[in-house]
């Protein structure tokens, strides 16, 4: 199973990706949801941790990279962060060598 961090998961990119991770629980295409993040809407991104059983959470870019930094390797980061704030994360995922789907 592949880890998964999802930036902006409180965004409708992010609704829409966890909506397909969803569809794929019980498949061997499943992936392990490792990390969330959101901004404004905590209660909505406390219901997705808790529905996927997500371990970490961050609603800043300190926390975001200290996620990025201790997460397995085999790891995708989806980057649905809105503007430019997703610049510095994206760069700490390449660091790490992680692949990374961009949606911003």
């Amino acid at each position: 199973m592949r880890n998964l961090i999802i930036l902006g998961s409180t965004g409708s990119i992010g609704r829409q990706t966890l909506e397909v991770c969803r569809c794929l629980r019980g498949t061997e295409y499943e992936y392990g949801i490792y990390a969330l993040s959101g901004y404004r809407n905590t209660a909505l991104l406390e219901t997705q941790a808790r529905e996927f059983n997500v371990p970490r959470t961050a609603t800043s870019i300190d926390r975001i990279l200290h996620i990025i930094d201790t997460a397995p390797e085999n790891t995708l980061v989806l980057n649905a962060l809105v503007g430019s704030i997703g610049i510095v994360p994206t760069l700490a995922a390449i660091e790490r060598g992680f692949d990374i789907a961009l949606a911003n």
